[in-house]
C-alpha cells in the first residue's frame, strides 16, 4: 500500500511518460478510487500545470 506522497509521485511519472491518460485507468493501476485520483490531481495542480479534459476520451 502506497502513501499519498508516493502515489502522487507515481501519477506524475505516469503522466510524464504517457502525456494522456484517464482517471479510471490511473485509479485501476494504482488500486484507488477515481475520487482519490481526482483529489491527487487537484493537489498536484497547485505546483504543476495539469490539464484535464472531460468527455468520452477525457480524464473524467
Amino acid at each position: 500500500m502506497q502513501g499519498t506522497a508516493e502515489r502522487r509521485v507515481e501519477i506524475m511519472k505516469k503522466l510524464c511518460r504517457r502525456r494522456k491518460d484517464t482517471i479510471g485507468n490511473l485509479a485501476h493501476e494504482l488500486g484507488v478510487s477515481e475520487r482519490t485520483v481526482r483529489r491527487d490531481l487537484e493537489a498536484l495542480s497547485l505546483s504543476e500545470p495539469i490539464y484535464t479534459q472531460s468527455g468520452r476520451y477525457g480524464g473524467g
